[in-house]
Formats: C-alpha cells, structure tokens, sequence
C-alpha cells in the first residue's frame, strides 16, 4: 500500500513538474506566434511610407540650374519618361526616378515638364506630397 502511495505521489509530482514545465512553454510559443504576427502585420495607414531616399536625373539637354530657382522654361526641358521634372505649389521635383513606379501608372507623365499642381491635387493630398518631399530640386522661378 505504502508503495502504491509513493506511486501516486511520484505521478502527481511529475504531472505538476510537466504543467510547471509545459506553462512556460505555452507562453514562449505564444509570444513567437504575436511577434511573428506583428512582423506581418500591415502598417499604420496614415503613417508616412517613403518611397524614393534620393532623387535621380537622367542626361538630359539642359543643364541644372545653379541655383536652387528653376524656371517653367527649364521645367519644360524635363518633359518625357526618364527625366521628368515638375512644379507643385511652387516647388520643382525631379521626378524621373519615379515615373515607372508610381501606382497610378502612366498618368504621372502628364505632368512632366510643367506645373503640375492641379494634376497633383486632383488626386492627391499632403500625405502623397510628404512623400515626394525627397526628390525636391528647388524652387519655381518668380517671373
């Protein structure tokens, strides 16, 4: 009898060491499994996503300004896929890196070479003008 109750007390204490062994475990896969969900998990929606680090210009026919005012003159210059330059709200963006992966497709090269502004807005708002802050090569010459 004595040996039967040692028995049960060797089991019990085993199971218990199991559950003192097993909790951990749980936990530890659990806090994988969030952890790997997080990692998938998509981003903030109003958070800003850059999208080019550094602005690119292909050979083009007319130089860079100098200075930082560029003229419509100049703009105009940069009108076609590959070396693509705009104006919105004043400002001149080199663009050409961007043209083939803008997502509304070719629409972007209608503004290629020009004011771009009411295009821009047309579909537009501040979180997509954030966006295209880095490829900024200067400022719209006053006339």
């Amino acid at each position: 009898m004595r040996q039967q109750s040692l028995m049960n007390n060797l089991v019990k204490w085993i199971s218990m060491k199991k559950l003192f062994l097993l909790i951990p475990l749980v936990m530890l896969i659990a806090g994988l499994g969030y952890i790997r969900m997080q990692a998938k998990a998509p981003s903030v929606p109003n958070a800003p996503v850059p999208m080019v680090t550094q602005a690119t210009t292909l050979p083009s026919d007319a130089p860079v300004p100098d200075s930082k005012q560029i003229s419509l003159a100049t703009i105009a210059t940069h009108g076609k896929e590959g070396d693509c330059w705009t104006a919105i709200d004043g400002d001149v963006y080199d663009i050409s890196s961007f043209t083939s992966d803008h997502p509304g497709g070719s629409v972007i090269l209608q503004v290629c070479g020009k004011d771009g502004s009411e295009l821009f807005h047309g579909q537009h708002g501040e979180r997509e003008k954030r966006r295209v802050a880095s490829m900024k090569i200067g400022t719209l010459e006053s006339k």
